[in-house]
């Protein structure tokens, strides 16, 4: 009964798929000149882009600024670095030691 029913909506599947119509793409190209005439923003490109510069300054301070914040980076990474202990051991004495946790007692 299972098997019945699945082949019966397999085969309307298929059927409903062939019998739709897709529209044509030729049919439909002055949609987007009717969207555009519809429009009532005015969509015309700026005759020229303003530019903005910056003042000496400006320039200088945001220069400073940003020293002040690399300086004030570095200090962090310092201070960070600082704070991790240093690892002393080497690889022999860390296998040295491992050896000697993993001995079986006697």
């Amino acid at each position: 009964m299972f098997r019945l029913i699945t082949i019966l909506f397999a085969c309307l599947a298929a059927s409903a798929c062939a019998v739709i119509e897709m529209p044509q793409a030729s049919d439909n190209d002055d949609w987007v000149d009717q969207r555009l005439a519809e429009d009532e923003m005015d969509r015309t490109a700026p005759e020229t882009i303003p530019q903005t510069r910056m003042s000496r300054a400006l320039t200088t301070e945001l220069d400073q600024s940003a020293q002040t914040v690399m300086e004030r980076r570095d200090e962090l990474i310092d201070e960070e670095m600082q704070a991790i202990p240093a690892d002393e051991t080497t690889t022999e004495d860390f296998i040295e030691s491992g050896i000697a946790r993993t001995t079986p007692p006697d």
